[in-house]
């Protein structure tokens, strides 16, 4: 199946992982994109703060509604790939692609105590995410990304593959660094992913 998307505008939303407190670097990377012709937008999950993870959810449903005349795309690093799930699966009508960078997609049970501890919202994620997952049909799977370093310290390698997802390896090494890389550097992989997809270009 080829889905072609008819809209001209397209918009980007990043979402931060853990540790987004200060994002001023993520920040500045994701405003490099409108060299793609894409408008980016930086979704600061606050990941850390009092709210639910349904409050989480819910502005970010509102920001892709907001954005409902043109393409919305999203790309997502590390545990920001939980809460870009669910937001696909409730919008997947709506959302063209996504793409994650060390995304945390399996084992919840894995993650360390204190990141729970530190981030409830991040455990509610995570519990709901084998469902959103399992509820995604093999053409929407195939409209994701899922990049992951040759080691990562952080996220176990498989823990970011999933069947019927695009897996993509990067020439990278560690967690932060792929990450960093993978926003700048070489952000043309996830970022011409999602415009081929917007083109119709890529079969799913």
């Amino acid at each position: 199946m080829v889905l072609k998307v008819s809209r001209q505008k397209h918009v980007v939303i990043y979402i931060t992982g853990l540790n987004d407190r200060n994002v001023k670097f993520q920040k500045f990377a994701v405003s490099t994109w409108r060299v793609f012709g894409v408008r980016p937008i930086l979704f600061q999950t606050n990941w850390v703060d009092n709210k639910s993870f349904a409050e989480k959810l819910d502005r970010l449903l509102g920001l892709i509604d907001d954005n409902k005349d043109s393409t919305v795309s999203l790309v997502a690093a590390s545990a920001g790939a939980s809460l870009a799930v669910a937001a696909y699966a409730r919008r997947r009508e709506t959302i063209n692609g996504a793409a994650f960078v060390c995304g945390k997609l399996r084992n919840p049970q894995t993650v360390g105590a204190s990141y729970y501890l530190q981030n409830p919202a991040f455990r509610e994620a995570m519990s709901a995410l084998s469902d959103n997952i399992a509820s995604l049909t093999k053409v929407e799977r195939a409209r994701i990304m899922s990049i992951s370093p040759l080691l990562d310290e952080t996220v176990v390698v498989k823990d970011t593959v999933v069947t019927g997802v695009k897996n993509v390896k990067s020439p990278t090494l560690f967690h932060v660094p792929t990450i960093a890389l993978c926003i700048t550097l070489f952000s043309f992989v996830p970022i011409i992913f999602l415009k081929r997809l917007q083109k119709g270009r890529i079969e799913t």
